[in-house]
């Protein structure tokens, strides 16, 4: 009366769940970018993922995939964050700049990624820098921000430029 049927798991295709990745399997490159910018802020705050966790009640490793850029932040995370972080909401996108490319369905987005180097975000670990990057924030005055980030673009140019 009933016949025995076998079904085989691996004969069917895995399905794949979430939103697809681009081809070199990161996430999309906004969601890396405000990712790294997340990082960045956190590092000159001189906060670990666990502190900035804690802060918006997330776990260090849910913080790590934000920063990965594997996970995307949802608005009302990114909120919490841009507060806790003490930024505008928009810091998370400056130095994304609109120009033409395409989605991972080809279809044109209007936003690329600048080639900038974000490598520099490691060096956060030196004390000094951390401490010039924090004291420097730290300053209200417009103007004087200018002049010292005048006098220290001054002093790369001449240690940068061959004599003469």
């Amino acid at each position: 009366m009933f016949t025995k049927v076998r079904i085989s798991l691996s004969e069917s295709a895995p399905r794949k769940r979430g939103r697809p990745s681009t081809a070199l399997g990161l996430g999309n490159p906004i969601d890396v970018h405000v990712g790294k910018r997340i990082k960045t802020r956190r590092l000159v705050r001189g906060w670990t993922q666990e502190e900035l966790a804690k802060s918006v009640d997330l776990s260090f490793q849910q913080v790590q995939k934000y920063e990965r850029g594997s996970n995307r932040v949802s608005a009302g995370r990114l909120y919490e964050l841009a507060k806790a972080l003490n930024v505008p909401i928009q810091y998370f996108f400056d130095e994304y700049h609109e120009e033409s490319c395409e989605s991972a369905s080809g279809a044109p987005i209007g936003l690329k990624e600048e080639s900038v180097d974000f490598e520099g975000v490691d060096r956060m670990g030196d004390s000094q820098l951390s401490e010039l990057v924090r004291a420097f924030i730290k300053i209200d005055d417009i103007k004087l921000r200018r002049a010292i980030l005048q006098m220290v673009l001054a002093v790369d140019y001449t240690i940068s430029e061959p004599p003469l």
